[in-house]
């Protein structure tokens, strides 16, 4: 449940972050259709301590900086378990719950190959 939870909370994390800004909708159609369309874009606004910052991004890169983020966290899980490193896998996990059973998974994982 470890990873799949930090999965889910990094999915959920996104889904929340992103909620404020509408982003496409898919249609069903009844019979198939071949139709050439542009790559939708979507403006993001990022927040800094040096202020506010626009980018504009297709859904394609959008989707594949999500899976960025979530391969960083799941391999992370895995490399500070492998590592038996209690300070890495806080930056991983979300809350005290998480890191508690990856450092249970410290003591009863058993890897062939690092991560």
């Amino acid at each position: 449940m470890g990873i799949v939870g930090v999965l889910a909370l990094a999915a959920g994390w996104m889904i929340w972050r992103d909620r404020s800004t509408p982003g496409p909708t898919t249609t069903l159609l009844a019979s198939p259709t071949t139709t050439a369309e542009s790559p939708t874009t979507t403006q993001l606004v990022t927040t800094t301590a040096e202020g506010s910052t626009t980018s504009t991004t297709t859904e394609e890169q959008r989707l594949a900086e999500v899976v960025q983020i979530l391969t960083d966290l799941w391999f992370g899980w895995f490399d500070a378990i492998y590592r038996k490193d209690p300070d890495a896998l806080w930056e991983v996990v979300a809350n005290q719950n998480y890191h508690a059973t990856g450092v249970e998974a410290m003591d009863t994982v058993v890897f062939t190959t690092g991560p």
